[in-house]
């Protein structure tokens, strides 16, 4: 396993550990070997926060994972 799937893994496992109910992760639109990753993890792409800049909206993606058993 890489290490980017491997800090994933280890992010969503921690996660889960502490309880929290949803992880937001944000990257680079033009990280897409990270965004392979986080869809392959089970992260779905998000809007932008509404009180996210709009200037770097356009080069920004958001991914979400809802923690609640899924």
């Amino acid at each position: 396993m890489k290490i980017g799937r491997q800090l994933v893994a280890a992010l969503v496992e921690k996660a889960r550990i502490l309880d929290y109910q949803r992880l937001i992760l944000d990257s680079h639109v033009s990280m897409k070997a990270a965004h392979t990753i986080y869809r392959a993890a089970g992260f779905r792409k998000v809007g932008a926060p509404s009180d996210f800049p709009e200037v770097l909206k356009p080069i920004v993606v958001f991914v979400q994972m809802d923690l609640d058993g899924t």
